[in-house]
């Protein structure tokens, strides 16, 4: 069930400017999943999800996005499990800047997706 395309339930951190000045400031240089968004009539408008190591994919999309989210994850694979969650959860392809379903990490035996009846589809 996609919420509307708002933070309304991921329970990160956030929303903080997505600026150069806010990256170097920051204490999050780790490992996690982002939200990336702008401002809407609503709120928030959740536009991209992604995980990585933070300072450095971030830094890659200001000027493309106002604002993230963020939370921590240090392992591989609960990286994917939350960016899978998020990317259902604000709409999938159809409501998000996201072209394709997050990819599974290189390596794991697992499927392609952790939500249940998703088997990694692109919308």
């Amino acid at each position: 069930m996609a919420y509307s395309n708002y933070k309304y339930a991921s329970n990160m951190y956030g929303p903080i400017a997505l600026t150069s000045e806010e990256l170097d400031y920051a204490i999050f240089d780790k490992y996690g999943v982002y939200l990336l968004a702008d401002n809407s009539s609503v709120g928030y408008k959740i536009k991209y999800v992604g995980r990585g190591h933070l300072k450095t994919r971030l830094r890659q999309r200001i000027g493309k996005y106002n604002y993230f989210y963020y939370e921590h994850a240090n392992h591989e694979f609960t990286r994917f499990r939350r960016e899978c969650e998020e990317f259902h959860r604000y709409g999938k392809a159809n409501q998000l800047d996201n072209k394709v379903h997050p990819a599974k990490p290189p390596g794991y035996d697992t499927p392609l997706c952790t939500q249940r009846g998703c088997n990694g589809e692109s919308v």
